[in-house]
């Protein structure tokens, strides 16, 4: 993935690689967390509607493997990318109104050479996030590295994982919506309030089915996510469009994801140039 801008008449051009290096980190990060904004619900069968709600055990140790494959055009060329992501999450406390989990980059690989320092910059770091029973992030603490300000950033525009449950009950068929919201996340990449968004963009979701698979109710939820919004990062604007779907699974007792597969693409007009970048990305919870 090429980091470094050639400076064709873009303007300054330290500005200009700096937040490019940004616009790269936000979009792996976006994929780390299921490219987010997912709202979830189920119904046992034969019973009527129900709540679903994240209710994780205290002290459960989880694992989740993310997998990657990232094409974009910079406006010189394309590159392509695939990268895998450990993330362990632990359970802190939990009770009826929601939980706090620690969640670490517990390893992380590339086939790109100029993401190689970033690997090391992220593997081991940790945040810790409080979340509601609808999975909403309501406090959030990193280690106090940037990449661990940004992942809490995102999580705390989207949910645990992504997922974040709706108020009323629902049953196989329902649809809702809800919004990620990109402020939250370019913030987090620019601290100090250097970097804005003015709109969010807009969630929809619809429960496609319940099955029953190794003693477990699994409720799997059909999303999709289409927007615009404008940036400002680091002094530079930008309009950014966002288009993706995919279908999760998630445990009915507990709200845990069991796997997600997603496809998307954005486009991002900076100084003159539209990057494009397309994301297929698989999450799955190791057992």
């Amino acid at each position: 993935m090429v980091l470094i801008a050639q400076n064709r008449g873009v303007g300054p051009g330290r500005r200009y690689n700096e937040t490019m290096q940004r616009v790269v980190r936000s979009t792996m990060l976006f994929s780390l967390a299921g490219i987010a904004g997912l709202a979830i619900a189920a119904r046992p069968f034969g019973f009527d509607k129900i709540p679903l709600r994240f209710h994780p055990s205290a002290g459960s140790k989880l694992m989740y493997e993310t997998s990657t494959k990232t094409d974009q055009d910079l406006g010189e060329g394309n590159t392509s990318t695939n990268s895998k992501v450990t993330i362990r999450c632990e359970v802190l406390t939990a009770d009826d109104k929601g939980a706090q989990v620690r969640m670490t980059i517990d390893d992380m690989k590339t086939d790109s050479t100029a993401m190689e320092g970033m690997v090391d910059e992220i593997k081991g770091k940790s945040f810790v996030a409080t979340f509601d029973d609808r999975a909403r992030a309501t406090s959030l603490k990193g280690d106090g590295s940037e990449l661990a300000q940004l992942a809490a950033g995102v999580l705390g525009s989207a949910g645990f994982l992504g997922v974040e449950f709706p108020a009323d009950p629902v049953d196989v068929g329902s649809t809702w919506a809800s919004k990620l919201d990109v402020g939250k996340i370019v913030s987090a990449m620019a601290p100090g309030g250097s970097a804005s968004a003015d709109s969010t963009i807009p969630v929809t979701y619809k429960v496609s089915g319940i099955t029953d698979e190794g003693g477990k109710k699994l409720v799997k939820v059909d999303f999709t996510i289409k927007g615009a919004t404008n940036l400002s990062i680091s002094g530079m604007d930008m309009g950014m469009n966002m288009d993706a779907a995919g279908t999760v699974s998630v445990d009915a007792a507990t709200g845990l994801i069991q796997e997600e597969t997603s496809k998307g693409s954005s486009t991002m007009d900076v100084a003159g140039r539209t990057v494009t970048t397309k994301t297929a990305t698989e999450i799955k919870l190791k057992k």
